[in-house]
């Protein structure tokens, strides 16, 4: 990111906050010691929002509220910025994983990445107080809090943090409505958790070699082929249309392999499943919050 917009951190802090609270994913960390399933690479481009200009209506409003109450006219949207050059990019890969010679490079890995988009913000608005300095606080004693465009670089940091949201907004949506099915493309399997039989539903384009699952209080539980048995028959084609009815744009084939695993009493709160299938080098990792067993149930 540009040292003109700031400190990356901020911007960092102020994505990961929100989308942990879109609820897109199971949960984002940003701790290096908590272990990741994906990692996601935002990178800010450009170097100028452009010139921000009055807007109509919330001049009309701030001014009034100016008048009558003072400092509440100073978080109302006065200024638009509508000739943006900054984009933002997205791109989300398979965590790094391993260690040594052999661990995987995540930048340089073609087989992790999974997800990309570019976003063009346009029409940013910004408040007094977001673009406002020391010396514009002053000026606001005489004229009303949208006259003049305020501290361009307090304005800057402000319209990256505007833009992160505006990017949250605008990319969830397409998360939730195309990740999941091409997930499977990318990865040649995809997990489902059923909550209400309290089980793991993984379909495969290959054979699975291994299943390793890990609660928060529990250590691995690992499947090897012989305790992985596929599912056939009716029992396959309800677990099919059990995935359509969640999955957008599945899309499968006669030949997909489907499991059940079922969970074990401990394996509550956050359960970290991998998945390794055969003929790919990259496993398949999820986190999934598992329901909580009824309070006073004690297996």
């Amino acid at each position: 990111m540009p040292a003109v917009f700031g400190d990356p951190q901020e911007l960092t802090r102020e994505l990961a906050e929100l989308l942990d609270e879109s609820g897109v994913f199971t949960r984002v960390v940003r701790e290096a010691k908590t272990p990741a399933d994906l990692e996601l690479e935002v990178t800010l481009n450009g170097d100028e929002f452009g010139p921000g200009r009055a807007l109509f209506s919330g001049s009309v409003f701030s001014t009034l509220a100016w008048f009558f109450s003072g400092i509440p006219s100073w978080y109302i949207d006065n200024r638009e910025y509508s000739e943006s050059g900054v984009s933002l990019s997205l791109v989300m890969r398979h965590a790094a994983y391993g260690s040594g010679p052999g661990r995987r490079d995540r930048r340089t890995s073609a087989d992790t990445e999974l997800f990309k988009d570019d976003l063009f913000p346009k029409d940013l608005r910004l408040s007094f107080s977001e673009r406002s300095g020391t010396s514009d606080w002053f000026l606001n004693i005489l004229l009303p809090p949208w006259v003049g465009g305020g501290d361009s670089a307090k304005a800057g940091r402000s319209l990256v943090l505007r833009s992160s949201r505006d990017f949250v907004d605008n990319e969830v949506p397409q998360l939730l409505a195309s990740f999941p099915a091409n997930y499977i493309l990318k990865n040649d399997c995809l997990l489902g958790y059923d909550r209400e039989k309290e089980e793991f539903v993984i379909i495969s384009r290959a054979p699975l070699l291994q299943v390793e699952l890990v609660g928060d209080s529990t250590d691995a539980r690992v499947l090897t082929q012989d305790d992985l048995l596929e599912v056939g028959g009716s029992e396959k084609d309800e677990l099919e249309r059990w995935l359509r009815e969640r999955v957008v744009g599945l899309g499968t084939d006669v030949t997909d392999r489907y499991y059940r695993i079922p969970l074990e009493f401990e394996e509550r709160g956050f359960v970290r499943v991998q998945v390794a299938v055969e003929g790919r080098t990259t496993p398949a990792r999820w986190t999934v919050r598992t329901e909580l067993p009824p309070e006073g149930v004690n297996g």
